[in-house]
């Protein structure tokens, strides 16, 4: 199945989510789809409900009509504002700039390179402060630049969650508490670390980088374990409830860490 890149966290992702698992971004196209299988499931679901007696059918068929009718213009109202939706989103995605494929072919040849010898010093965090400044690069000379194609993006990105996890650590060791959106993407990444998502075939990840991330997971563990105070239990129906499409879902995460913001001073 192909994937795409979330326009929001710049995650790659399937096409037929609804929603990107890391940053909950709505997938126009995927939401489509589920919104279509959702309703032939509804179809399938009334057409299991015993048919009326037939004098009471008779009587309300003309009521019945009515509102089925009414259901229909609702339901192609609305399949008819996602369409537009769809339409009038991807135009301004897309229509403000022109993508060229030889200068972003010529670019990655010249900066991958340079990748690759941070790549080989261990020089991850130098990785991610490149990657970070694209964005106002491709704000500022309308580009398109990404490590998107680059062999250890993946890793990169598995890599940018610890280092935020030891920089939310930092701040509540500090100020003694963490905003709303740090908590929440804390228990995400130590859910997304204990139960090795990294080490799915979705991450082009080599052995030698799901080791590293292995040695980040202890970290994690310390922190999800240890200073939120979870238990095994509490973590395996935590990643029962949040499994969507068979990966972690964010937004199950970000509603927890709600429930328990008293950990997180």
């Amino acid at each position: 199945m192909d994937k795409i890149v979330c326009p929001n966290c710049g995650a790659a992702i399937y096409e037929n989510e609804p929603k990107c698992p890391f940053c909950g971004y709505i997938n126009i196209a995927g939401a489509e789809e589920k919104f279509m299988r959702d309703m032939e499931q509804t179809e399938e679901n009334l057409s299991q409900i015993p048919k009326l007696q037939k004098k009471h059918y008779k009587k309300s068929m003309s009521k019945s009509s009515k509102i089925i009718l009414i259901t229909v213009v609702v339901v192609a109202v609305l399949l008819l504002g996602i369409f537009a939706l769809n339409f009038a989103f991807e135009a301004w995605m897309y229509g403000n700039y022109e993508y060229d494929a030889k200068a972003e072919t010529l670019w990655e040849r010249e900066n991958y390179p340079l990748l690759d010898e941070m790549y080989a010093a261990g020089d991850y965090k130098g990785i991610v402060e490149f990657e970070e400044s694209l964005y106002e690069v491709n704000d500022k000379e309308g580009t398109n630049h990404s490590i998107y194609n680059w062999e250890h993006a993946d890793f990169i990105w598995a890599y940018r969650k610890y280092e935020y996890l030891q920089y939310y650590m930092d701040i509540l060791d500090e100020q003694g508490e963490l905003s709303k959106f740090q908590a929440e993407n804390v228990v995400y990444y130590c859910m997304w670390f204990h139960y090795r998502e990294y080490a799915d075939t979705y991450y082009n990840c080599t052995e030698e980088e799901v080791a590293l991330m292995d040695e980040y997971r202890e970290y994690s563990d310390e922190i999800f374990f240890n200073r939120l105070k979870f238990t095994e239990e509490e973590a395996d129906k935590l990643h029962q409830d949040s499994l969507e499409y068979g990966y972690i879902d964010v937004q199950t995460c970000y509603k927890y860490a709600r429930k328990i913001k008293d950990r997180f001073e």
